[in-house]
Order: C-alpha cells, then structure tokens, then sequence
C-alpha cells in the first residue's frame, strides 16, 4: 500500500502552515495570494486540460516561492529539472520568495 493521498483542504493547509514555518506572516499571506490566483483561474475554466495545466502552474509557482532546488515532477513528468548552479544565501535559505 503506497502513501495516503491528502484531499484539497489538507494539502493547502499543510503548505501554508510550512509557510507560515519558514516566512512568518509574510510567507503564508504570499502562499495565499498563490492560491487565490490560481482558484480564480480554475474555477472559470471548464476544460478539463486547461484545468490540469493550471494545477501544473500553481505547482510551479509554490515550488519557486519555496525556493526548492530539486526536480518538480507533476503526475509523473517531469516540469522543472533540479537547479544544478543553486547556491543557497545563509540567511534567506528558508524565506518564501514572492514570484
């Protein structure tokens, strides 16, 4: 049996309480402003492709916001190869970076 599936509501209140752990405020509001951006999209689009490529954009926004150095992979294929030439700043190292 392979890992539990989170639904919708858990998944975002997971990674915006990751936010809210490495920025404080500011990085939960930033994740929030991500997520609203991306709810107004999908909930006037009615193509199921179009739908997906959506959830793809927000993945890809979420991942730089968090400054994630390895490969983003969205249902199986791969989006983003890892940032080869990614050097961390000491002091930014787990600040959300607004995108």
């Amino acid at each position: 049996m392979g890992p539990k599936i989170l639904g919708e509501k858990e998944t975002k209140e997971r990674i915006l309480n990751r936010a809210f752990a490495m920025a404080g405020i500011v990085g939960y509001n930033e994740v929030k402003r991500i997520f609203a951006k991306y709810e107004a999209l999908h909930k006037n689009c009615g193509n199921a492709s179009e739908r997906e490529n959506i959830g793809t954009l927000l993945a890809v926004e979420l991942h730089k916001a968090f400054n994630v150095q390895g490969e983003l992979v969205v249902n199986g294929k791969l989006i983003l190869p890892a940032d080869k030439d990614f050097v961390p700043v000491e002091e930014d190292k787990n600040k959300i970076i607004p995108v």
